[in-house]
C-alpha cells in the first residue's frame, strides 16, 4: 500500500483479512511487510445491524493507513537501506516531526531536501517538506522570507507537474495562506476533502482558516470529524488545540477547559492551550486556578515577552483577539 498519488509505487505491505460469521460477525485484520516476519499490527472489529458500517469502515481505513505510516518509520529506523527512499525515509521523518521540535525539523529538512532535488522527485516528498516548513514558520524556527520562498517553489513545481494530486493541492493551499489568500486556500482544501474526505490534516487546517475568518461554527464542523474517527491521530495535542480555541471563541467554556486540560497533561509546555486555559479561567472568574496556570506558563516560558503574544493568537480573527486579551487581564496575567 502506498499513497494513491505516488509515482512508480510498489507495495511491500499487505493485509491479511479473515471473517468470522455468527451472532456478532467479526473481521480480523493483520498488517505484514515483506522484510519482516512479525505481524506489524492487528485488530478485530465486531459489528451488528445497528452499527453505522460506513463510519466504521472510515475509522478502520484511517487507522490502517496510520499503522502503515508508523510501521514504515519503524522499519526504516531498523534498516536505512529500505527502498523506495521517498516512502520509507519520508515516513520516518514525518512521524519524527510530530514531536514538533526544532531538532526534528532540522534533521528532516536536510534528509528530505536531497530527495526533493532528484530528477523526478515524488510529490509526496514535496508535500511533507512543505508541511514541515510551514510548521517551522508557525513556530518561528526559521527566517520567514526564506521559507515562504521555499514553499512557493514547491507549490510552483506541484502546480506545473502534478496539479491534480491532493498532495499538490495541499502545498498550493499552504502557499496561498502565506500569500494572505485564505479564500483560495479554503477552495483547494475543500477540493482535497472531495477527493479524500478522510484526510484529518486537511480538515484541521480548514478549521484553522475558518477560525481566522471568524467562522467558528464551520471550524467546529470540521473538527467534529476528528471525534467521529476516534483514532490516535485525533488525540495529538495540536489537533486538540484547534478545537480548544474554537470552543473558547464560541463561549463553550467548560468544554474548552476540559480540552485544554487534556492537552496540557500530555504537553504542559505548549503555549496556545495554556494561554487559552488562562483566558477562559479569567472569564469564569476562577482566579486561583488561573493563577496556577500563569505560574506554570512562566515556568515553561520564563523569557516570554508581551510582544510575542500577537504571534500566539494570530490564527484568531482580529475582531475576536480582544476576547483572549480580556480573559488574560481578568486572570491578572502579567508578562
Amino acid at each position: 500500500m502506498a499513497p494513491p498519488d505516488s509515482q512508480n509505487s510498489s507495495s511491500d505491505f499487505w493485509v491479511n483479512t479473515n471473517f468470522s460469521d455468527g451472532r456478532n460477525p467479526t473481521i480480523f485484520l493483520s498488517l505484514h511487510h515483506a522484510n519482516s516476519s512479525e505481524i506489524l499490527w492487528s485488530t478485530s472489529f465486531s459489528f451488528s445491524k445497528k452499527d453505522d458500517l460506513e463510519l466504521e469502515s472510515y475509522r478502520l481505513t484511517i487507522h490502517l493507513w496510520r499503522q502503515i505510516e508508523l510501521a514504515s518509520a519503524r522499519l526504516y529506523k531498523q534498516d536505512a537501506s529500505l527502498e523506495p527512499k521517498w516512502w520509507y525515509l519520508t515516513s520516518y521523518h514525518r512521524i519524527k516531526t510530530e514531536a514538533r521540535t526544532k531538532e526534528s525539523w532540522l534533521e528532516a529538512k536536510e534528509a528530505l531536501h536531497a530527495l526533493a532535488q532528484e530528477k523526478e522527485p515524488s510529490i509526496y516528498v514535496s508535500f511533507i517538506l512543505a508541511t514541515i516548513h510551514y510548521k517551522a514558520l508557525l513556530e518561528r524556527w526559521c527566517p520567514l522570507s526564506e521559507y515562504e520562498s521555499r514553499i512557493r517553489e514547491l507549490a510552483a513545481y506541484a502546480m506545473r507537474f502534478n496539479a491534480g494530486s491532493q498532495y499538490s493541492m495541499f502545498i498550493i493551499a499552504l502557499a496561498n495562506i502565506l500569500a494572505g489568500d485564505n479564500n483560495h486556500s479554503i477552495s483547494y482544501l475543500k477540493k482535497i476533502t472531495d477527493i479524500n474526505p478522510l484526510c484529518v490534516r486537511t480538515r484541521n487546517l480548514l478549521a484553522q482558516l475558518y477560525m481566522l475568518q471568524g467562522k467558528e461554527d464551520l471550524g467546529l464542523e470540521e473538527v467534529s470529524f476528528f471525534e467521529k474517527m476516534n483514532i490516535d491521530l485525533v488525540d495529538q495535542p495540536y489537533n486538540c488545540a484547534t478545537k480548544a480555541i474554537l470552543l473558547f471563541l464560541t463561549k463553550r467554556f467548560n468544554e474548552c477547559i476540559q480540552f485544554c486540560s487534556e492537552i496540557l497533561f500530555i504537553m504542559p509546555e505548549t503555549v496556545i492551550p495554556r494561554i487559552t486555559m488562562i483566558s477562559v479561567l479569567g472569564w469564569e472568574h476562577r482566579s486561583e486556578e488561573a493563577k496556577k496556570h500563569v505560574e506554570l506558563f512562566k515556568k515553561h516560558h520564563p523569557n516570554f515577552k508581551l510582544d510575542q503574544l500577537g504571534n500566539v493568537i494570530q490564527g484568531i480573527h482580529y475582531e475576536k483577539m480582544d476576547i483572549v486579551l480580556q480573559g488574560l487581564s481578568l486572570a491578572n496575567m502579567k508578562i
